[in-house]
């Protein structure tokens, strides 16, 4: 028989620390990631909009800036893109239902300074703003 020291919190404290990692909630559940209860699907990836094309410094002419969505499809189970919803200077310039796509924008027929590029999502089910994005840009 193998001889057992107690520790100073007493039996308890001692059968707690003889049970498997497990029991005490450690270790991965058999159909999720970690630190998921077991029978609870593990989140999706997040999405996330990326807005791109737009140049850094001083811009006198026109550019067209490409807007996408990351990843473009959402995991199975939750609400998907109804509609991509893009500003500017919070005026709506388009919207559209596609994952990625580009806005051409008049940057000569703007005053000179600074704007703005917005974008946000709404989500299929109702009208909840699920994602926003911000870019901006100096006009001379």
């Amino acid at each position: 028989m193998r001889r057992m020291l107690v520790p100073a919190g007493g039996l308890m404290a001692a059968a707690l620390l003889a049970l498997p990692a497990p029991a005490l909630g450690g270790g991965t559940p058999p159909d999720g990631a970690p630190g998921t209860p077991p029978g609870v699907a593990p989140p999706g990836p997040v999405q996330k909009i990326v807005i791109a094309g737009v140049p850094s410094g001083c811009v006198r002419s026109d550019f067209v800036a490409r807007i996408s969505l990351q990843p473009p499809e959402p995991p199975t189970g939750t609400r998907g893109n109804s509609s991509t919803r893009v500003t500017l200077d919070r005026r709506e310039i388009r919207t559209t239902p596609q994952a990625s796509f580009g806005v051409r924008i008049r940057a000569s027929r703007l005053r000179p300074g600074l704007h703005r590029i917005g974008v946000s999502t709404t989500g299929s089910v109702g009208n909840v703003e699920e994602l926003r994005g911000t870019k901006r840009f100096r006009r001379c």
